[in-house]
């Protein structure tokens, strides 16, 4: 029993720790996004999901379906902010953290790997000159 949700935990626990890292970058930048840490867990778990279905027809759907929330999210952003505060990197991280669900089904250590590597990945503000 545990063996089937251990890549459902891997994640949660990955899309829990993107989400934080998404939200805390948000709040310092005053900047406003579509995607916390609800939204991008749950992305994490649809890829998860999709892996453990398995069908292509499904994968299709479900990666089609975060591709278009991903990118309304962005249009809502662009459109409440008039286009000023119009970066990708939520809405990377949000399709990266869907693939990553998807590999921790099939690869956890990878998936967990990856994550850090996405979580510790300096932002050109934290570079400081």
């Amino acid at each position: 029993m545990l063996e089937i949700l251990k890549p459902f935990l891997v994640a949660l626990a990955i899309g829990i720790v993107i989400g934080i890292e998404r939200e805390r970058t948000k709040s310092k930048d005053g900047t406003n996004s579509s995607f916390g840490v609800r939204t991008i867990t749950i992305i994490t778990l649809l890829g998860a999901l999709t892996a453990h279905i398995g069908t292509t027809f499904i994968q299709a759907v479900v990666g089609s379906f975060v591709v278009i929330v991903i990118t309304a999210g962005y249009i809502r952003k662009c459109v409440a902010t008039k286009f000023l505060q119009a970066g990708l990197t939520t809405e990377t991280a949000a399709l990266a953290t869907f693939v990553l669900g998807y590999l921790g089904y099939r690869d956890g250590q990878l998936a967990i790997i990856l994550a850090c590597l996405l979580y510790t990945s300096p932002s050109p503000r934290d570079v400081e000159e």
